[in-house]
């Protein structure tokens, strides 16, 4: 059972350690990929780990611990056929990847709504620019936001950027509700 005494203690050593800053000598903490797990290639290997060589772009299919309590990460290059697991150190982000916190969808409060409150800016997959569309999901791929879209039809579908849409002229925004019926 911990007295007064050794709490206050630990408490001065934890207060201490704190206030000293970095270890001299010490080796630096690794950025956290976690919240990049099945986010799209936003990696590269800094070194060559099995079979995919370095510099590769690669992306996290998920995390596990190894045998030493380190965490370790599943990746996987483009071609998905050579998965490797890497430890954080093996891993940068791509150049033209920031990481940060993910944005919120300029679209989110439309998700899942009925009517098509959205157009199309330009041709996306099968759906023609100008389109009317409605939202089904959306995510951040480390560099935009896309959205799966469906077209009034409801027969074409894809998956369009942030940029490539956005309000139809007669609905007001963050007003979900005024969006355009759905076809009756």
């Amino acid at each position: 059972m911990w007295t007064k005494r050794m709490w206050a203690g630990l408490g001065l050593l934890l207060l201490l350690t704190a206030c000293a800053g970095p270890i001299p000598g010490a080796t630096p903490p690794t950025p956290d990929f976690g919240p990049y797990i099945g986010m799209g290639y936003l990696l590269v290997t800094t070194e060559a780990v099995g079979p995919i060589p370095a510099g590769t772009r690669v992306r996290i299919s998920y995390a596990t611990y190894s045998t030493t309590g380190s965490v370790v990460f599943a990746v996987a290059a483009s071609d998905d056929q050579t998965p490797v697991e890497v430890e954080a150190r093996q891993l940068a982000f791509a150049p033209d990847v920031t990481p940060g916190p993910t944005p919120t969808p300029a679209f989110g409060a439309y998700i899942g709504l009925a009517g098509y409150p959205l157009l199309t800016t330009e041709d996306v997959g099968p759906i023609p620019a100008g389109s009317r569309v409605r939202l089904s999901a959306s995510r951040f791929d480390g560099r935009s936001t896309l959205y799966d879209v469906v077209m009034q039809d409801e027969r074409r579908a894809a998956e369009a950027r942030q940029d490539q849409l956005v309000l139809a002229p007669d609905v007001t925004p963050g007003v979900p509700a005024t969006a355009s019926p759905a076809p009756g």
